[in-house]
């Protein structure tokens, strides 16, 4: 005698693949935005330029450093975190006087910017969570009705 199978509820299975793939696609959108491009700048090629007399304004935005050459020109770096351009500049032993002849515009990183950071970097351990999760809940779901 054959027993009719019971349709099996795949919403949980569909759910965790959505959710993989959200998190997937966010990770390369992410990876796209935040990406180095090929006309950024180490710290030290910064100072070589600077100490040649070559920069003309370094703009600082949170991180985020704006070159600005005497010929025009525009490059990108992005400074660490634990020191300020200055005194990385000074301890690769550019003269303060060729530092203070480049103009510093200082701008302040928006709070939305800052929470899209925070957004981006939190939010795949935060998906990740919430896949195990509704795999935990699902499993222990099934087994509970198959002892029942």
């Amino acid at each position: 005698m054959q027993t009719a199978m019971k349709p099996t509820n795949k919403f949980p299975l569909k759910l965790m693949g959505a959710v993989i793939i959200m998190a997937a696609m966010l990770e390369v959108v992410s990876a796209l935005a935040w990406s180095t491009k090929g006309n950024e700048l180490t710290i030290s090629q910064i100072a070589s330029a600077v100490d040649q007399g070559e920069v003309k304004t370094i703009t600082v935005e949170g991180d985020r450093l704006g070159i600005t050459f005497n010929d025009g020109r525009q490059m990108e770096a992005r400074q660490d975190g634990g020191q300020s351009t200055v005194d990385a500049l000074t301890a690769l032993n550019v003269s303060m006087d060729k530092i203070q002849a480049v103009n510093w515009d200082v701008k302040a990183s928006s709070p939305l910017e800052s929470l899209l950071r925070s957004f981006v970097l939190v939010s795949p351990i935060m998906i990740l969570a919430a896949v195990f999760v509704l795999a935990v809940i699902y499993a222990l779901r099934a087994f509970t009705r198959r002892v029942s």
